[in-house]
């Protein structure tokens, strides 16, 4: 699930939750889902910086200007 898709799905389980439709361990559910979303967000940009660190050295290219263009 997407950060954003987890964070809708958040709010609309706070929103059943105040009307009475929804009880607190869907709460828990969907904050447990939005974690392990921002989790996996981090995860892939992480990832994503790391192998562009990899391209920029591997070509030579390692430069301040070619880290923070």
């Amino acid at each position: 699930m997407s950060y954003l898709a987890a964070q809708e799905s958040l709010n609309s389980s706070k929103r059943k939750y105040e009307k009475g439709a929804a009880d607190i361990l869907e709460i828990l559910n969907t904050q447990t889902a939005l974690s392990d979303a921002q989790q996996e967000q981090i995860r892939c940009m992480a990832e994503w910086r790391s192998a562009r660190l990899r391209l920029l050295a591997s070509t030579g290219l390692m430069g301040r200007s070619a880290v923070n263009p």
